[in-house]
């Protein structure tokens, strides 16, 4: 995250075996989460699952902890050259709805 100057962006916090990595939409005005489904698009291409949460275990090796570690570095790369106004045309499909919403 730091490599990439994402810290305002992106955040990853809780504790191992469960992690929860946070993206910050640039225009949260708009509508979907082009951001967040940049960086779910870019982990897919690299054989990462990502819906916001990781999910560590001991049948986990150190490969796979390092080729996803690998993966996170190329997407985050991706969303920080995308930033802030050039997401949606990275997406190669639509981008993410919010699914729960706060009513006030």
């Amino acid at each position: 995250i730091d490599a990439h100057g994402l810290a305002g962006v992106v955040t990853a916090s809780g504790a191992a075996p469960w992690t929860l990595v946070v993206v910050r939409e640039p225009h949260p005005d708009r509508e979907g989460l082009p951001a967040k489904t940049l960086l779910q698009q870019e982990l897919l291409k690299h054989g990462v699952l990502f819906n916001g949460s990781n999910f560590i275990c001991y049948a986990h090796t150190e490969s796979d902890i390092g080729r996803a570690l690998d993966a996170y570095d190329a997407a985050f790369a991706v969303l920080a050259a995308a930033l802030p106004d050039g997401v949606e045309q990275r997406l190669e499909g639509p981008p993410l709805s919010q699914v729960f919403r706060t009513v006030t």
